[in-house]
């Protein structure tokens, strides 16, 4: 009786959670193909575009331009300093929905197309060989190293996912704890980033 009680409660604490979550998720989802996919550039606004900035076809120049391509343009100044572009400003962006969406950005920022007879493994080579051969205009890596361990703290610390925020504000009942949690993880994880990536540079890596 009292495992069949155990298994009661945990079913339904886990159907509030994936019930919840998962309507946060999915929300979060379409917002962000919203952002990633509109507006439409016209095949005379995507000419316009510098071809340093256009990627291997359309699709990088349509996400430049996108609302979400606006916003990491927008936060690159602020994410500058820790190695990262706006390229990279948006997959974070995206990354607030899941963190999974974080490859997915960088796939369509690059133009990588997935080929529906390639594996996951596959996939990621394409993007790593891709991103790990894009320059600079000056014919320097675009992503160096030390970006890209600046990169993992980041993302070791960062919370970036909203649903875990709303999972924690509805457990606690309080906006002030889950918001704090968002913050506060969020500057320690840009603190931490700022220190690899600058005192990196400082040392000559």
């Amino acid at each position: 009786a009292v495992v069949n009680a155990r298994s009661a409660l945990m079913w339904q604490k886990s159907s509030v959670f994936i019930r919840e979550a998962g309507t946060i998720i999915l929300a979060c989802t379409v917002a962000m193909w919203l952002l990633l996919s509109f507006p439409k550039q016209s095949e005379t606004e995507t000419a316009q575009v510098p071809a340093t900035e256009q990627g291997a076809n359309e699709a990088g120049s349509d996400l430049r331009d996108s609302y979400a391509g606006k916003l990491g343009r927008a936060i690159e100044p602020m994410i500058e300093p820790l190695g990262f572009d706006w390229k990279i400003g948006v997959g974070i962006i995206g990354a607030f929905a899941a963190r999974e969406v974080f490859n997915g950005s960088m796939a369509v920022s690059f133009a990588i197309e997935e080929n529906g007879e390639e594996d996951d493994d596959a996939l990621r080579e394409r993007i790593r060989d891709r991103i790990s051969n894009a320059k600079k205009d000056d014919g320097t890596p675009l992503y160096p190293p030390l970006a890209i361990f600046s990169l993992l703290v980041f993302y070791i610390y960062a919370l970036q996912c909203l649903p875990t925020t709303i999972v924690v504000k509805g457990e606690l009942r309080s906006w002030s704890w889950a918001l704090g949690q968002l913050a506060g993880m969020s500057l320690f994880a840009y603190v931490a980033a700022l220190i690899v990536y600058q005192g990196g540079k400082l040392f000559g890596f």
